[in-house]
């Protein structure tokens, strides 16, 4: 069980910006029955990756598991927080917007085939990976409310139906709750959000990142500089300059948020 005294973590685990890396390097710090999720009690298999982007697995924890987590990570929005408690640490990565949508069309290349033989650029275009896993994700991350009823990963859309989506044969077409549209008041509400994140990071400044809570948690104080990375494609897929220009004109509230990220994290290197 949790000491009282002692801090919970939650890490807001923004898809595809090297947050996988950061949690197998954050949970050596932790008893493994410490971690949210953890195999043996939170998964229904060993290959069961639900409970990591499910709000509502997470709703559905009893009072006891609770008390014996102190870290929370998965692939959830930030108002996932108001379900674990408001003395939480919240720590989170954001990453360039282009280079993220990249590296997330890759992903998809990779693991499901019905985009194995696709470009990217058809990928891009795909009417499940970019309204549920591109636009404005990084920002709708932090701009769901409670009101949004969120499910999983950053929309009201649940695990299950998601991947069977992305599973179903080519060409076939799956109904899913739309995700919430981004405008300025959003946008105003995630840069809120990110103000309130304990510590925040960049994908391009992860030495960074690590650095700061090995010096404010004191964590890995075995000395070994935890830098290695996980799920880093491997493959010689390129994105066209064309793609790359489309992608940036198409991002302008994951710029702005990246953006208020790199001013935040400066702000306060300067405090």
């Amino acid at each position: 069980m949790a000491s009282d005294a002692a801090p919970r973590f939650f890490f807001v685990h923004v898809m595809k910006t090297g947050g996988t890396s950061f949690v197998f390097q954050m949970t050596t710090n932790f008893a493994p029955t410490e971690v949210y999720p953890n195999e043996a009690l939170d998964r229904r298999a060993p290959t069961d990756v639900e409970a990591y982007a499910s709000v509502d697995d997470l709703e559905r924890l009893s009072p006891e598991r609770r008390a014996e987590i102190r870290v929370y990570t998965g692939h959830l929005p930030f108002v996932a927080r108001e379900l674990i408690g408001p003395d939480v640490v919240t720590l989170t990565l954001l990453r360039d917007p282009v280079d993220r949508t990249i590296s997330v069309l890759k992903h998809f290349k990779r693991l499901y085939a019905r985009y194995r033989d696709l470009p990217l650029d058809a990928i891009y275009d795909d009417d499940i990976v970019y309204p549920h896993f591109v636009q404005d994700f990084q920002t709708r991350v932090f701009a769901l409310e409670r009101a949004d009823h969120p499910r999983a990963f950053a929309g009201a859309a649940d695990y299950r139906s998601l991947r069977a989506a992305l599973e179903a044969s080519p060409g076939s077409h799956s109904v899913l709750a739309p995700p919430i549209s981004i405008d300025a008041a959003r946008l105003a509400r995630a840069k809120q959000n990110l103000d309130d994140v304990d510590v925040v990071g960049v994908n391009e400044a992860f030495g960074a990142f690590v650095a700061e809570l090995r010096q404010r948690f004191g964590w890995w104080d075995d000395g070994a500089e935890y830098d290695a990375r996980a799920n880093v494609s491997s493959e010689l897929w390129v994105a066209t300059e064309a793609l790359r220009a489309r992608i940036a004109h198409e991002s302008a509230h994951d710029r702005a948020l990246y953006e208020h990220a790199r001013e935040l994290i400066a702000a306060r290197a300067r405090s």
